[in-house]
């Protein structure tokens, strides 16, 4: 295990805020986001352990039922590689996990368990998106077939 990547942190911050914010990550959330990384080698899988503070202190159960209602403009769309639903929410307390749920979705499908609540933030829980799949070669397609689909190319 590698205890530090360098950039890794900060980047999981902004980004994580630009995803909740509005108008395309240009008015980021005001949330607060605390990232720690560590470098494990797997298979495929980046593993997320998210402590965050939500401001409006949704219940838990809120916090599941949102993740577990998500749709994003693709899912609207039924891109071909949208994910239906792009986001997995398993109740076991040891999931998600690499090998058993890198590959849901055919990769694009990020998984999420482990929600409860933290005594210093808002929340915890743990995240997995397949690597190359969700994180590279298969977002690069829906991208794409997002720009399509709203006329980019027109």
């Amino acid at each position: 295990m590698i205890p530090f990547i360098g950039g890794e942190e900060e980047k999981m911050e902004t980004e994580t805020l630009k995803i909740l914010g509005e108008n395309g990550g240009r008015a980021p959330d005001a949330a607060v986001v605390s990232a720690h990384t560590n470098r494990v080698p797997v298979i495929h899988g980046h593993t997320m352990t998210i402590s965050v503070d939500l401001g409006a202190k949704p219940s838990i159960a809120e916090i599941i039922a949102a993740l577990e209602g998500f749709s994003g403009r693709p899912q609207v769309l039924d891109l071909p590689s949208a994910p239906q639903p792009p986001i997995v929410v398993m109740h076991e307390r040891t999931r998600p996990q690499p090998r058993l749920d890198a590959d849901r979705g055919d990769g694009m499908i990020v998984t999420v368990g482990s929600v409860r609540d933290c005594k210093v933030l808002h929340a915890k829980m743990v995240a997995l998106g397949h690597n190359t799949v969700r994180g590279a070669a298969g977002a690069a397609i829906l991208n794409v077939e997002l720009m399509a689909a709203e006329g980019y190319f027109d």
